[in-house]
């Protein structure tokens, strides 16, 4: 397609989108500055954490096994990590972190919801060189945090309370354990992981941002990770069910501008995270059709929402599954 005839099919669709821009546009300013272990996130002011809402992706909310394997595979060909200066580029190894479920369960279980609230599950990005699959590799490290979901007058909207005592890292058996004081895993992340942006004409990576790059994600456990759980796996769970974190790099449109006139797109990758059900160290995710009664049997969960742009305090969840690039399937 013609640029000039991108550029207006966008900017027809922005206008028919324009409620759910300023939606976006509000959350940002809702953003505040959260202090995390390993430093302080700076004020969403930075235009290109406005993305373009999603305008295509897959049609259900469960992924299949196919465009799952493209997006995670372009993980690996887009962002790099180099553990010190003198380090090339390197992959990360392995890319995702598994949890027991019996373990998530049972901290999501101890924060008390009543009536129409519900409980999230907020992924913090983080790198380790401890237990990374090779020498002078970092392996993919995450804080797992449960907040409230309180609702508001929009039905795509929900407020994020969190929970004191409610964010744990991973040991090496999967259990979530209490963060601590010295997790620095999030500052290991911004200063360690490189990303090559999709509108740049040569191969080069450059260091993410706090920023616009995204930080952590947020998943709802009541209508999703719960779902994944239960769809696979029987009522009694035992150690080798799990659910695994892994990562994937998703194609967006970024803004440039949050003012007028009609802001220019840039084309970009974003880290996000994807929830796949784990028995032992198999993946339970196929290419058969949906099944209406357990739609995620046997699939993945992506429907989440990052940070930045929605930050802190708010959140809205996408009613659909990952945008792939072409010529992903």
């Amino acid at each position: 397609m013609p640029v000039s005839l991108k550029l207006k099919k966008i900017k027809d669709q922005l206008a028919s989108l324009a409620p759910i821009l300023t939606i976006s546009i509000l959350l940002i300013a809702c953003g505040g500055s959260p202090t995390e272990q390993g430093g302080t996130v700076p004020e969403q002011n930075d235009p290109r954490a406005l993305v373009v809402p999603a305008l295509a992706g897959i049609p259900d909310p469960p992924v299949a096994e196919i465009p799952l394997s493209c997006v995670r595979s372009d993980f690996d060909s887009y962002f790099k990590s180099r553990p010190s200066a003198h380090d090339p580029m390197r992959s990360v190894l392995p890319a995702h972190v598994d949890v027991r479920w019996a373990s998530l369960r049972q901290k999501v279980s101890a924060v008390t919801v009543v009536g129409n609230q519900k409980r999230g599950v907020r992924i913090h990005h983080g790198l380790s060189t401890q237990g990374a699959s090779a020498g002078s590799h970092h392996r993919y490290m995450i804080a797992v945090e449960v907040v409230l979901l309180i609702p508001t007058s929009s039905s795509r909207i929900w407020d994020v309370r969190e929970v004191n005592g409610a964010t744990y890292v991973v040991d090496m058996a999967g259990v979530l354990q209490s963060i601590g004081a010295t997790w620095n895993d999030t500052a290991t992340y911004f200063n360690s992981m490189f990303v090559r942006r999709t509108n740049e004409t040569a191969a080069v990576h450059e260091q993410v941002s706090r920023g616009y790059d995204t930080r952590t994600y947020l998943f709802e456990w009541e209508n999703r990770l719960e779902l994944l759980m239960n769809h696979n796996n029987a009522a009694a769970l035992t150690d080798n069910d799990k659910v695994r974190f892994a990562s994937f790099a998703e194609p967006l449109e970024r803004f440039t501008s949050n003012t007028p006139p009609p802001p220019a797109i840039e084309f970009d990758l974003r880290h996000h995270v994807c929830a796949i059900d784990v028995n032992g160290t198999a993946e339970n995710v196929d290419n058969e059709p949906i099944v209406a009664a357990q739609p995620f049997r046997g699939k993945a969960a992506d429907i989440g929402t990052p940070c930045p742009p929605r930050c802190k305090l708010k959140a809205a969840f996408p009613d659909h599954g990952i945008a792939v690039r072409t010529p992903c399937p």
